[in-house]
């Protein structure tokens, strides 16, 4: 959550391990209640995750508006994690990270296996600067088997990210 952002930046500042931020607003710096405009994450987060599933069905966020969020960390210096559900998402060029996450899984405690995950990178076509990470339900039991493959290059885990031993345990299963 963005109020602990701060506090997470100062006591891994000298670390290997990143920061990213759940969210990051459209908008330019600006009287904006309640958005967490990219400006205000300058030196504090290296990733922001835009596109995300539950802000596309809660938030009705459009094209446009990712779009916009992507631009925005782009000219902050933050890395958009673009999320995309299936290979009919659009797909930004400037993006380098994306996050496939398959709606069905998510927050279900049922992950997509390996070779449907995998086909879907396939229909993705990224270039080989682009990373692709997997992001439904990944669990300490699971996450091994995602971080084995060749083609997916990390993982974007949600609701275990709140229980500290079992993102312990995916941490270990990265190597971290």
């Amino acid at each position: 959550p963005y109020p602990f952002l701060h506090l997470i930046n100062e006591k891994l500042y000298h670390s290997t391990i990143k920061i990213g931020s759940q969210d990051i607003s459209s908008l330019e710096s600006g009287a904006y209640t309640g958005e967490v405009v990219a400006e205000s994450l300058i030196g504090i987060v290296d990733y922001a995750i835009v596109g995300h599933s539950e802000r596309l069905s809660h938030f009705n966020e459009s094209e446009d508006v990712i779009a916009k969020k992507c631009d925005r960390a782009l000219k902050n210096h933050i890395r958009p994690i673009l999320c995309v559900r299936n290979n009919s998402d659009v797909i930004y060029p400037s993006a380098r990270l994306f996050a496939f996450e398959p709606v069905e899984a998510i927050g279900t405690d049922s992950n997509m296996p390996i070779e449907e995950v995998l086909k879907i990178r396939a229909l993705l076509t990224l270039g080989a600067e682009q990373k692709f990470l997997y992001g439904g339900s990944v669990q300490p039991d699971n996450a091994a088997e995602y971080l084995s493959s060749l083609d997916v290059d990390g993982v974007l885990v949600g609701g275990a990210s709140l229980k500290p031993q079992e993102l312990f345990s995916i941490a270990l299963a990265a190597k971290v």
